[in-house]
């Protein structure tokens, strides 16, 4: 009997292996093109083409025609196919969680730090289960990519799927190659790995081909700040404080607190939104903007502010009889970068002697630092005005646990004096929790500066709040501005006029958009209260 014409179709079609080809192509084009659930590390598919997927298919259908190498293409087709697979999610989930780009060749460095942090906060048998299931998924995507490659080779030993597959292929690269060429559109498809994996080595290479980083060149205006009139300044960052606490409205009873404690003390406040140099993380490029009225944006800005060179906000306190101290209980290791911050006295977490429980990873409540600055650089009598910058800590990323607050500031200093708010450990997959943890963590350190003013009553003072960056974005949400706010805090009106002539509004809520970069604040000090 003479088979059939259907007969004769299958034999040189065969339906299954088809089928598990288009599978395949169809799960790698989806694991390229996927993007973030926020505010998850979950992904959601995206329905669009991958032109890496279609490379991939296109190189198997060559190597059809050379046997001998067809192994080796396989295995390399596979590896290419799984680096692709893991670089997209690590774009993807890391700029959808922290909202900004990340140059993992300048962090890694922290990435102990973050782990150690993370570790601190997160009961270890939930970090052991997170790690197990991220090495079980990384084995089934690995996995899954070699039977991908595998299947389509496979299907293509019949010519006319070869054909199929590799036509197909080829028509997805010249559409891609029209649309980027800007002849045609890129709706169809989503955007490459390639690129961003690029640029991570391109990162990675840039200290090898332009070797150190060049001195920081002065760009503080001179100024003799006179018109402080020995007044004290404390420049005070409160950690990961940005817009999305005042779009939120969680910290409004503890604003209220602080306008509170401002209006008891007799004393007058201004505030206003500046652009960070940051979002998400990396404090420190915030903290030298303000020391030098530059906008330092990026690891390479900050390795050349950290190679010195240039002057900053403490040379001219100093050159005004004013005693410089850099309060830094984040850190505790050696910090070499601190010496470009040229002030007279740095503290780090050690110089603190802090005697009482760790309160988290970093240890040390805000308001025993606080305690330790007016017992040991404010009481001294006759002693010069000092200039204060004091990154806070408490309210950093993943914003547990929470110290109590203590009235009795006398007590700061107790070895037994805190203890742990009743705020639950962080579950990391509760996503939720992680705003109303944000907001608890912001009241603390508004609450904690209402405690300050207080304490300060009536003795001459100017004190500039400001948010270092953003949350991250699974806190601030997608697409979310790097505003942060500004509050200037002055026990003399006239000590406001320069901060409201340059655009701040009256009371602690900022209105408006932002004034402009942070740098700006900087300026505004320097150029408002020079007397000459």
């Amino acid at each position: 009997m003479t088979p059939g014409p259907s007969a004769n179709i299958t034999a040189k079609f065969p339906l299954p292996a088809a089928i598990q080809a288009v599978a395949a192509i169809a799960s790698i084009n989806l694991a390229l093109t996927h993007q973030n659930l926020w505010p998850t590390p979950g992904i959601v598919p995206t329905f669009r083409l991958s032109v890496e997927a279609a490379i991939v298919v296109g190189v198997l259908a060559l190597a059809q025609g050379w046997p001998r190498t067809r192994p080796w293409v396989r295995r390399l087709a596979a590896t290419a196919v799984l680096v692709l697979i893991v670089a997209r999610y690590a774009q993807v989930t890391l700029a959808g969680l922290f909202g900004r780009p990340i140059d993992i060749a300048a962090e890694a460095r922290h990435l102990p730090a973050v782990a150690d942090l993370v570790l601190a906060a997160v009961d270890p048998w939930l970090v052991f289960e997170l790690a197990l299931t991220a090495l079980v998924a990384a084995g089934i995507v690995a996995a899954a990519a070699a039977w991908s490659v595998r299947a389509i080779e496979r299907a293509m030993d019949v010519r006319v799927t070869r054909r199929t597959l590799g036509g197909a292929a080829f028509a997805v690269m010249v559409v891609y190659a029209i649309g980027a060429s800007g002849l045609g559109s890129l709706t169809l498809f989503a955007e490459p790995v390639m690129p961003g994996i690029a640029r991570q080595v391109d990162f990675a290479l840039e200290r090898f081909r332009r070797g150190l980083p060049g001195a920081f060149a002065p760009v503080l205006a001179d100024s003799n700040l006179s018109g402080l009139r020995g007044a004290d300044v404390f420049a005070v960052f409160v950690e990961s404080y940005g817009a999305a606490a005042h779009d939120g409205g969680g910290i409004a009873p503890a604003l209220a607190q602080l306008g509170a404690a401002v209006s008891d003390a007799g004393w007058s406040a201004a505030s206003a939104f500046v652009s960070s140099p940051t979002f998400g993380g990396a404090s420190w490029l915030a903290h030298a903007t303000i020391m030098t009225g530059a906008e330092v944006r990026g690891p390479r800005a900050y390795e050349a502010f950290a190679a010195g060179g240039g002057d900053t906000l403490a040379d001219r306190f100093r050159a005004a009889g004013y005693h410089t101290v850099a309060l830094v209980p984040g850190i505790r290791g050696p910090w070499p970068e601190g010496d470009a911050l040229h002030v007279d006295h740095i503290v780090p977490a050690a110089g603190l002697t802090y005697t009482g429980p760790p309160i988290g990873w970093f240890e040390i409540p805000d308001q025993a630092s606080f305690a330790w600055l007016g017992a040991n650089e404010l009481s001294a009598p006759g002693r010069d005005p000092v200039f204060v910058l004091f990154p806070t800590i408490m309210s950093h990323a993943p914003f547990v646990p929470v110290p109590e607050y203590l009235a009795d500031w006398s007590r700061a200093l107790d070895t037994d004096a805190f203890g742990l708010s009743l705020l639950p450990p962080l579950d990391p997959i509760d996503w939720t929790a992680w705003v109303a943890n944000y907001a608890a963590a912001i009241s603390y350190e508004l609450e904690v500066l209402a405690g300050f003013v207080g304490e300060r009553a009536g003795t001459d003072t100017l004190l500039i709040v400001l948010g270092d960056h953003q949350p991250p974005s699974i806190v601030s949400g997608t697409g979310a501005r790097w505003d942060v706010p500004v509050h200037v805090i002055v026990s003399r009106p006239g000590l406001l006029e320069p901060f409201i002539d340059g655009g701040f509004t009256r009371g602690l809520v900022p209105q408006g958009a932002a004034l402009g970069g942070m740098g700006g604040v900087t300026k505004l000090l320097l150029e408002g209260f020079d007397g000459r």
